[in-house]
């Protein structure tokens, strides 16, 4: 089942609800600490703590990357991309 949500409460919202296999954030005009806010908060909850999060749009740049990772990202998508 897919399930889209525009913010990041109601994507926290959503993974206490229902099992999440895996999390994909696009990160597209999102301040980055909003999307770290939002990694770390989906690894502090057990019932998200196993899924892999990846992040969507972020520049490829060595330092991006890191941040991503650093904020819980198993892995990421480099902008752009083609849908």
């Amino acid at each position: 089942m897919l399930r889209v949500v525009r913010d990041a409460a109601g994507a926290l919202a959503e993974a206490r609800q229902m099992p999440i296999d895996l999390t994909i954030i696009d990160v597209r005009g999102a301040a980055d600490e909003i999307v770290r806010h939002t990694c770390l908060s989906l690894a502090a909850q057990a019932e998200t703590r196993a899924s892999p999060i990846l992040l969507a749009g972020i520049a490829g740049d060595p330092a991006s990357i890191a941040h991503a990772r650093d904020s819980g990202a198993a892995d990421v998508l480099r902008d752009p991309f083609d849908a």
